[in-house]
């Protein structure tokens, strides 16, 4: 891994698909599922009309995504579609037909689906990666991550279950709001009070918003540059601050918080309000439970490096994002 900590990719501005009658469906009531570990960002296991491999999960993407280098270009769904990176870098992508997929017993058949260039993906994480698994895909079940034990739950969200229940109270419990397809947290970070932070699986660092930067830099205690990966393959070095700590809805702190700052005007122009993007590290708390229809967020907290970094809020609320 040539960037350990550093690959970014953002997909947030892909425009919505042609309306289908069908979804995403669970075969069954529940699933599980393993996963890797690359860069600190997580890799499943997943199946697309005959390709098997892996797909990262991120919660920053708007919906599957696949490889072009696996899969050809579908004729006349290209033309005026594109998507920008986090650097800004604009590219026309197309649509690929998919006759089936498959990520445990989650399946949809028969759609259209964008297609991208992932080879600097591949090139970073040393792994070969067939597409991604973004919100449209995940919206439809409890997703229950246990990060360091390397396994995932999916369970069936319809008005028939109920959500899964896991043995003793979860250590943490917030809500979110959405942003378009972002979840969107409360956050704070030394004299910045009031962040608006997506929370994006696809990034290995946390992000902020760079015209924070004057306000944040007098109080770090270490600075330094970082390259970061965009998801159009464009690399820029960009700087990046050891903080005190980064609270997350009142609920935790993490001490000696690595944050890098970049340009997110690009965010605003397509509509989102946020100020910066908490990464994968929100999935490095232990046992993490993310549902979009409760929009809530449950955590389990493991015994780990990371986690001798918190301060925890007692007694532990069930806050809200507004």
């Amino acid at each position: 891994m040539p960037y350990p900590y550093t690959t970014l990719l953002a997909l947030f501005f892909l425009p919505p698909l042609l309306c289908e009658a069908n979804t995403y469906k669970m075969a069954q009531e529940s699933c599980e599922l393993s996963f890797i570990i690359k860069n600190k960002l997580i890799l499943v296991e997943g199946h697309a009309d005959g390709h098997a491999g892996y797909f990262l999960f991120d919660t920053g993407a708007s919906e599957l995504v696949l490889n072009k280098r696996y899969f050809a270009r579908q004729r006349g769904y290209n033309a005026g579609h594109t998507y920008t990176d986090v650097h800004g870098r604009r590219a026309q992508h197309g649509y690929v037909y998919v006759s089936r997929f498959r990520w445990g017993s989650l399946e949809r058949d028969g759609f259209y689906t964008p297609r991208l260039d992932l080879a600097p993906l591949e090139a970073a994480l040393g792994e070969r990666i067939i597409g991604i698994i973004g919100y449209d895909v995940l919206r439809h079940v409890e997703a229950v991550v246990d990060y360091y034990a390397g396994s995932m739950q999916l369970f069936r969200i319809d008005s028939a279950s109920e959500y899964p229940a896991e043995p003793g109270a979860p250590d943490l419990e917030f809500s979110f709001q959405l942003d378009g397809h972002l979840p969107v947290v409360r956050g704070a970070a030394g004299p910045v009070g009031r962040l608006r932070l997506g929370i994006d699986s696809g990034t290995s660092v946390n992000l902020i918003e760079a015209r924070f930067r004057e306000k944040l830099e007098p109080n770090a205690m270490q600075r330094r540059t970082i390259p970061l990966l965009g998801a159009g393959g464009d690399e820029k070095r960009i700087p990046y601050l050891v903080m005190e700590s980064l609270q997350v809805e009142g609920v935790y702190a993490e001490q000696y918080s690595r944050v890098a700052f970049s340009d997110l005007s690009m965010l605003r122009n397509y509509g989102f309000q946020v100020d910066g993007l908490i990464g994968v590290n929100i999935f490095r708390l232990g046992k993490v439970s993310l549902n979009y229809q409760s929009r809530r967020i449950r955590v389990w907290l493991g015994q780990n490096d990371y986690t001798l970094r918190l301060q925890l809020a007692r007694p532990l609320p069930v806050a809200r994002a507004g």
